[in-house]
C-alpha cells in the first residue's frame, strides 16, 4: 500500500506524497501558531530579530527530534537558510526544511560482465 498521489512528472516532490503533504501542512500550521503565540503583540523594542532567530532554531531542533524533519547534505541540522527580518510591524521568517518521508522506490542498476583472462 502505498500514499503516492500521482506517479506523473510534478516539479515539487510535496504533492506525490499524502505523507509529505501531511507533515509539510502540519509544520506549517505549528510554526505559525507558535510565532504567533512568541511574536504577535510583543513591542518591537522587546523582541529582537536574533532573538526569533533563536526561536526558530530551537522549533527547528524540536522538528528534528521528532523526525519531522531530517540531516541532509550540508544541512546538519534537516534545514537551512534560516533568516527573520522585522520590517515594521511584520516579522518575516523564512526556512527551508529538509522532510523526513518513506522510501517508496529503490532503483537497482547490476552490472553484469564477461569473463575475460589472459595469461
Amino acid at each position: 500500500v502505498s500514499d503516492q498521489t500521482t506517479y506523473g512528472k510534478d516539479n515539487n516532490f510535496v504533492f506525490n506524497s499524502l505523507q509529505v503533504m501531511y507533515t509539510a501542512d502540519f509544520m506549517a500550521l505549528d510554526l505559525l501558531r507558535s510565532f504567533d503565540n512568541f511574536a504577535v503583540g510583543q513591542a518591537i523594542s522587546d523582541l529582537s530579530a536574533a532573538n526569533a532567530l533563536v526561536f526558530l532554531k530551537a522549533k527547528m531542533d524540536q522538528y528534528l527530534q521528532n523526525k519531522l524533519i531530517t540531516q541532509s547534505d550540508g544541512a546538519p541540522a534537516g534545514f537551512d537558510s534560516a533568516s527573520i527580518q522585522i520590517v515594521g510591524p511584520v516579522m518575516k521568517v523564512n526556512v527551508n526544511v529538509y522532510i523526513t518521508n518513506a522510501i517508496n522506490f529503490v532503483p537497482i542498476t547490476l552490472n553484469v560482465s564477461q569473463v575475460t583472462q589472459t595469461a
